[in-house]
């Protein structure tokens, strides 16, 4: 009896901890070890697991789902876990939940299944995850309408013409061999709106694209994606946008030119700084050899060159700090120091 009133307790602690913006990982995990009931339902009626996907703590989720946490359960609205993960566009974890034996075509108090909730959305690649794993595109919700109707009700007129029901998963595959999901148009669209304006570019326009889910590590003709444009023109704030959403900081263009290298080149100090902090490989060299500090003195980018050698200091002598302090002579890897601004 007492197991069963410590897991309960454990369960309602895990609830609660969720919750919390600022949620312990630690503590949820050793609830979660420690057997905290998973059938635990807030005022809502949402579990642990929904909670864990509606807000993507992704490693909470798989934490939950290895130790057998119910994926089927419904909420008061009667949305599963697999619904919370359609809403946001979260496909892996989606993914997840369908190998993992989730029903799929599984409907809330409204009639609608998964597949109408990415599609009400426009998350066209869990879409697509879903109709290949099995999904009925004929089912039609409490308003007699398919996942389709909601499609084209909701302006995803690309979505609509995929969810034809005899075509569906062969046009998806078909549209995912071709690279134009709607995320990839979407990450064109971004390209192309700072690609044509550069530093003039509609930042309200961008951020929208970015949470929408558009693909930021799109590339044009000469393999540039966004952030290299955005650190090659200057633009600080979608610089940041695109770093929080992911943006892979190393990739190289044609000429091999990082975002970094080409914001050394333009003189952009904070764009670098940024770049820098953010995790950027200060060794990569472009098909002329250079590295980022090479481009900063050759264009007489003093900041950044002292940015980039004061970073190198730094993390020289932490790294012997900190082999010092545990005794030993080897050096370890250690986190990147941030770095300030010079005055």
């Amino acid at each position: 009896m007492f197991k069963a009133l410590k897991s309960s307790i454990n369960g309602q602690r895990l609830l609660v901890e969720l919750h919390n913006p600022h949620f312990n990982t630690l503590l949820c995990r050793k609830l979660i070890r420690e057997g905290a009931n998973l059938k635990k339902q807030n005022s809502d009626g949402k579990t642990a697991l929904m909670i864990a996907v509606e807000h993507q703590y992704t490693d909470i989720a798989y934490a939950l789902i290895t130790a057998g946490a119910d994926v089927d359960t419904k909420d008061k609205q009667g949305k599963t876990a697999l619904m919370y993960a359609a809403d946001q566009g979260y496909t892996d974890i989606a993914r997840t939940l369908i190998n993992t034996g989730a029903k799929i075509d599984a409907q809330n108090r409204l009639g609608d299944t998964a597949l109408m909730r990415a599609a009400t959305n426009g998350n066209t690649d869990t879409a697509y995850a879903l109709v290949t794993a099995g999904a009925n595109v004929e089912i039609k919700n409490k308003s007699g309408k398919t996942a389709q109707d909601v499609a084209a009700d909701q302006g995803q007129t690309i979505l609509a013409k995929a969810l034809r029901t005899n075509q569906a998963a062969q046009t998806f595959t078909t549209a995912a061999q071709k690279g134009r999901s709607l995320l990839s148009v979407k990450g064109r669209q971004l390209l192309r709106e700072i690609t044509e304006k550069r530093s003039n570019c509609n930042i309200g326009l961008c951020d929208r694209l970015i949470r929408e889910g558009a693909d930021v590590n799109a590339q044009d003709g000469n393999g540039d994606t966004a952030l290299i444009w955005a650190a090659a023109v200057g633009h600080t704030a979608l610089t940041h946008a695109l770093i929080t959403a992911n943006a892979k900081i190393d990739v190289q263009n044609k000429n091999g030119d990082t975002a970094l290298i080409l914001a050394a080149y333009y003189g952009h100090p904070d764009i670098a700084l940024t770049l820098i902090n953010a995790g950027a490989n200060l060794d990569i060299k472009n098909k002329e050899g250079q590295t980022a500090q090479d481009m900063a003195v050759k264009e007489g980018c003093a900041d950044i060159a002292a940015n980039i050698i004061q970073w190198r200091t730094d993390y020289i002598q932490k790294t012997f700090s900190t082999a010092a302090d545990a005794g030993t002579t080897k050096t370890r890897k250690i986190r990147r120091p941030k770095m300030k601004a010079t005055p």
